[in-house]
């Protein structure tokens, strides 16, 4: 069985990013401290009996940085992972992003999830990685925060991975197209 979302488009991901931004009151910030957002989660969600978890890098596997578990309201995340986020390392940093982004869409927006046969077909604009991914992109890099800048002024405002910079520029650009 394979994890299932709610279609949800690039579109729709951004308007969720944004507001939570809005919420945060960080809407014209340009650097998003998430390792602060992250710790933050166990007050704000409290209620629901969110849990921050940093585990030992030989806890997970090693393909695995983070993971998030929606059923038992936590986030989990690489030692290694965590220290490098810490430290400002911009795909570290893109990671936790990843996972706030499942939090958020799953738990604070509703989006729902379901499962289905490996063999049945997943449109990407219904993959929970994918929303996920773009979840993290337009949290840390919106239009009307980047859209005038270079990429190193990007990598370095934003404190993005080089490569996510690039990726996000050009969407904004118009350079890639737009996944639906």
């Amino acid at each position: 069985m394979k994890a299932v979302s709610e279609p949800q488009s690039r579109n729709d991901i951004k308007e969720m990013a944004l507001s939570i931004r809005r919420t945060l009151n960080l809407e014209e910030a340009v650097f998003i401290d998430v390792i602060r957002i992250l710790e933050a989660l166990p007050w704000i969600y409290e209620k629901e009996g969110f849990e921050m978890e940093i585990c030992f890098d030989r806890e997970l596997d090693p393909k695995t940085h983070a993971y998030t578990d929606i059923t038992n309201n936590r986030i989990v995340i690489k030692k290694t992972v965590y220290d490098r986020a810490v430290d400002g390392k911009g795909r570290d940093r893109l990671t936790i992003a990843h996972e706030l982004g499942h939090y958020f869409l799953y738990k604070a927006f509703g989006v729902k999830l379901t499962f289905r046969d490996e063999s049945q077909e997943v449109k990407v604009y219904e993959d929970p990685e994918w929303q996920a991914k773009c979840f993290a992109g337009e949290f840390l890099m919106p239009k009307h925060i980047i859209e005038n800048m270079t990429i190193e002024e990007i990598v370095r405002k934003c404190g993005v991975s080089r490569d996510a910079a690039i990726y996000q520029s050009n969407l904004i650009h118009g350079k890639v197209q737009v996944e639906k």
